[in-house]
């Protein structure tokens, strides 16, 4: 079962989607981020309206997420691995907006470094208790 993101119903009347974007990278994780998000979708359904970043390349990503943000988004989860996050989050301080834009990560890399480094827990549980 995916009980990821048990909490997120809850929490949904918080998510304000038109400043909110969803980087998704399909190839993290052994291609289960697609499937990730879905359920994400279906627990919460004002998700589906997020602004969706699924590019292929890392020039994509750029250029897809410079244009929301650049449109005011505000808010950014990464789904993916360490790479995702590094290439989000150069974007958003490339363009200037380091001091404005909420980064979140759902880590779903092989490798997961950056939350290890940060001291977050791996046990989506654990995480999800945190809210």
């Amino acid at each position: 079962p995916n009980n990821h993101l048990t909490r997120l119903p809850a929490l949904s009347h918080r998510v304000r989607v038109a400043q909110f974007a969803a980087v998704v990278n399909p190839t993290a994780g052994g291609g289960r981020v697609g499937a990730v998000w879905e359920d994400l979708v279906r627990r919460v359904p004002e998700l589906g309206a997020a602004h969706l970043i699924q590019a292929a390349d890392a020039e994509g990503v750029r250029r897809e997420l410079g244009d929301w943000l650049a449109r005011g988004v505000d808010r950014v989860v990464v789904l993916g691995g360490d790479g995702s996050m590094h290439l989000v989050a150069n974007v958003v301080l490339d363009l200037g907006r380091g001091g404005d834009v909420a980064l979140g990560m759902v880590p779903l890399g092989t490798g997961s470094d950056l939350p290890r480094a940060l001291g977050l827990q791996r046990k989506r549980k654990v995480a999800n208790r945190n809210g």
